[in-house]
C-alpha cells in the first residue's frame, strides 16, 4: 500500500494562497497545483474548526456527530460543556489501524486524544497534561523538541511577533513529524498547520489589500517577515513530503477545514433579542451594569474607528494604551461576554438566545410553553426568520438545522442558524451597551471563517491538472480510503471517483 499524507491548513483559502503561488512565495503549493486535482473545498455549518476537522477526519456530517461548534449542546446555558460525545465514530487512522497499519496524527483540535496505532499528538483544546497518544510519548517528545507547543501562544503579541511565533512553532511540528516518520513509518500521516488560521483573524488587513477599515499598526509589520511565514508553510510542506513520500509512489493530500476573509462589524444578537421580546433582563439587571460596557473600552472603539488616532494611537505604537485597557478589563473588545451577563437573564420569561455556539439562536428550554406546544415552537422560529431577514440596517440569512443537516442527532443542534452580510459581520453573543450593530470587528478580530475551504490532491492514482469536480469536506474521507482500496462503514459522505485514474479503484 502507498503511503498517504494529509497536510492540513487550517482556514486556508484560494483567496489567498491562490496570489501568493503567482508570486513564487509558495512555490511548493504552485507545483503541486499543476501536478494535481483541486478544487474548492465545501465546508460544513457553520464553518469551524471542531465540526470541520471531525467531518474530514469521520466522513459524517455534523447532524450525525452532533457537534456543530466547539461547544456541546446543552438543554441550559449553565450547563454548557465542551463537544466531547460521540468520538467513537471511525476516523481515517482507524481503518489504516485495522489493516495493521501504522498512523501518526499531529496537532489535531480537539479535547481528548484518541487512541491509535501510531501516535497521536493533540493540537487546540487538548490539555498540556494528556495531549498524547500512548501517553508515555509525551516524554519523548521533550527530547526531540524544546518546549514544545501545542498551541501557540499569542497573548500580548505585536503583529511582527505573531508572526515570528507562528514560524517556531511550525518548525517545531516539522521537527517531530520528521523524527516520526524516521521512527515509526507511519502508512497514514496527518500534519495539521493551525498557525495560518491564527494570522487570518489577527492579521488579515495585511494580508488582504482591499480590507476597507483603517489597518492597526501597518506602517509596523515586517511584510518580508510576513512573506516568510507563508514561504515557511509552503518549504514545510515541501520537507515533509520529501522525508515522507520521497521516490516512492504514495498520495498527498492539501485540505483546509474551513476558509477565511475579512470581518467589517459586528452583530450582537441577543441584544436584538433583548430589545424585540424575545430576551428578558430581571428588573434590577440594568442597575448592577449587567450590560454596561467599561469607559476605556468605548474610548479604544473611538479610537478604532477613527483614521487618524487610529494611525497614531495603534496597539503596536502605544503600548500605554493597550496595558490601560487590559488593567480595566480582562478581555480586549467592546462588549460584555454572555457568561458574565447570564445570572441577569430572567430565565422564566426568555424564549429565545445566542450562546454557546456561533451565530446560533437556542430556544429556552426553561420556558413551559416553548417545551409543551410544538406548534408555538414553530411560530416563534418562523417569526424570528421573518424579522432578522426583513432587518434593513444589516443583510441577514437564517436556516433551520433541517436545511443543513442529516443525521439522527439534529435535536443537539441549534433552533436557527444566523449569517450576516455574507459572513462579513461578525455574530456576537456578547452585549453592547444596547447597541445591536458597531461598525467595526469584536476583540481585534479582523478576519474570520468562510464556507469556501481548499482540496489538493496529487499521486499516481490522481488524474493530474485536474479541476473539474466538486467535494464537501465529508467526502475527504471515503475518498481516501477508496483510493487505497480500503472497504469502510456507511459514511454519510461519498467518494470523489472523477478524481481517479482508475475509477474502479472504488470498492465501496
Amino acid at each position: 500500500m502507498n503511503n498517504n499524507l494529509i497536510f492540513g491548513l487550517d482556514g486556508a483559502t484560494f483567496r489567498v494562497l491562490s496570489k501568493l503561488m503567482e508570486k513564487g512565495i509558495m512555490p511548493y503549493m504552485n507545483n503541486f497545483k499543476k501536478d494535481g486535482a483541486v478544487s474548492i473545498l465545501d465546508a460544513t455549518f457553520p464553518p469551524i474548526t471542531v465540526p470541520g476537522w471531525l467531518c474530514i477526519a469521520t466522513g459524517s456530517d455534523p447532524g450525525t456527530l452532533g457537534i456543530f461548534d466547539f461547544g456541546e449542546y446543552a438543554p441550559y446555558p449553565e450547563l454548557n460543556k465542551p463537544a466531547i460525545h460521540n468520538v467513537e465514530k471511525k476516523k481515517i487512522w482507524d481503518y489504516f489501524s485495522r489493516l495493521g497499519y501504522r498512523s501518526a496524527v499531529i496537532n489535531f483540535p480537539y479535547y481528548t486524544t484518541f487512541r491509535i496505532n501510531g501516535v497521536y499528538i493533540g493540537g487546540l483544546l487538548v490539555t498540556n497534561e494528556h495531549y498524547t497518544y500512548p501517553e508515555q510519548f509525551k516524554e519523548e517528545i521533550k527530547n526531540i523538541v524544546k518546549d514544545y507547543q501545542t498551541e501557540v501562544d499569542l497573548k500580548n503579541a505585536s503583529v511582527n511577533d505573531i508572526l515570528n511565533r507562528c514560524i517556531y512553532t511550525i518548525k517545531q511540528k516539522v521537527d517531530l513529524t520528521k523524527y516520526i516518520i524516521k521512527k515509526y513509518d507511519p502508512k497514514f500521516l496527518f500534519v495539521i498547520f493551525s498557525e495560518v488560521d491564527r494570522i487570518e483573524h489577527k492579521l488579515w488587513p495585511y494580508i488582504d489589500p482591499l480590507y476597507k477599515l483603517p489597518k492597526m499598526g501597518i506602517e509596523n509589520i515586517d511584510h518580508d517577515l510576513l512573506n516568510k511565514f507563508w514561504n515557511t508553510i509552503d518549504s514545510s510542506m515541501m520537507e515533509i513530503e520529501k522525508s515522507y513520500i520521497g521516490n516512492t509512489d504514495g498520495n498527498v493530500f492539501i485540505v483546509s477545514d474551513h476558509g477565511a476573509g475579512p470581518i467589517y462589524r459586528t452583530f450582537y444578537i441577543n441584544e436584538w433579542l433583548l430589545k424585540n421580546g424575545y430576551l428578558y433582563m430581571k428588573n434590577n439587571a440594568q442597575s448592577k451594569g449587567s450590560t454596561r460596557i467599561p469607559l476605556i473600552q468605548k474610548i479604544y472603539a473611538i479610537v478604532r474607528k477613527h483614521p487618524f488616532l487610529d494611525k497614531h494611537l495603534t496597539i503596536t505604537k502605544s503600548k500605554w494604551l493597550f496595558d490601560l485597557i487590559m488593567k480595566f478589563t480582562k478581555n480586549v473588545g467592546f462588549e460584555k461576554k454572555f457568561e458574565d451577563v447570564k445570572e441577569y437573564i430572567d430565565w422564566e420569561k426568555t424564549i429565545a438566545y445566542e450562546f454557546p455556539i456561533y451565530g446560533a439562536i437556542f430556544l429556552n428550554k426553561k420556558n413551559k410553553r416553548i417545551m409543551d406546544d410544538i406548534s408555538y415552537k414553530k411560530e416563534i422560529i418562523n417569526k424570528l426568520r421573518k424579522e432578522l431577514e426583513n432587518m434593513n440596517e444589516i443583510k441577514l440569512k437564517t436556516y433551520i438545522p433541517e436545511e443543513l443537516y442529516i443525521g439522527k442527532n439534529l435535536d443537539l443542534s441549534p433552533d436557527l442558524f444566523i449569517v450576516g452580510d455574507d459572513f462579513e459581520a461578525m455574530i456576537s453573543s456578547g452585549f453592547s451597551d444596547g447597541k445591536i450593530i458597531l461598525d467595526y470587528p469584536p476583540k481585534m478580530l479582523t478576519g474570520t471563517h468562510r464556507m469556501d475551504g481548499i482540496f489538493l490532491a496529487k499521486g499516481t492514482s490522481i488524474i493530474k491538472n485536474y479541476h473539474d469536480f466538486k467535494i464537501r469536506m465529508i467526502d475527504i474521507a471515503p475518498t481516501i480510503l477508496s483510493l487505497n482500496g480500503i472497504v469502510f462503514d456507511k459514511m454519510d459522505g461519498l467518494p470523489v471517483r472523477d478524481i481517479f485514474y482508475n475509477k474502479s479503484k472504488d470498492i465501496n
